[in-house]
């Protein structure tokens, strides 16, 4: 198994119109678990799991980033991966998107009760 980026192009539904309209330079990535399987008509990639989606525009965004390795590690334990496995696709992963780490849990967890104790919640 291995992880494998999808990128496509983002587009929105304006209101009042029936038509999608195509973003201009806006895109997403998708991580997602494959497996290479060989049939008769030649090797296959078979998607096992769709692990994560992050804007573009927010791969530098700690909470975007934050939140994308939230859904890449449940991902990945509902898969059932685990080991040297793991640690090579979360490499693989950490090329594209940074893992702010639990640092930055932290920080917004202490910012939240901040803001909840002085009401602005």
């Amino acid at each position: 198994m291995f992880i494998r980026w999808k990128r496509r192009k983002l587009s929105q539904h304006p209101p009042g119109t029936a038509r999608w309209k195509v973003l201009p330079e806006r895109f997403s990535r998708s991580a997602v678990l494959v497996e290479c399987t060989r049939t008769a008509n030649g090797p296959r990639q078979r998607i096992i799991k769709h692990l994560a989606s992050i804007n573009e525009k927010y791969l530098d965004t700690p909470a975007h980033q934050w939140l994308f390795w939230q859904q890449v590690r449940r991902g990945l334990d509902e898969a059932g991966i685990a080991g040297e496995p793991r640690g090579r696709m979360e490499g693989k992963l950490v090329e594209v998107v940074p893992d702010p780490g639990c640092d930055y849990k932290e920080a917004q967890r202490r910012t939240l009760e901040q803001m909840q104790q002085e009401g602005r919640l």
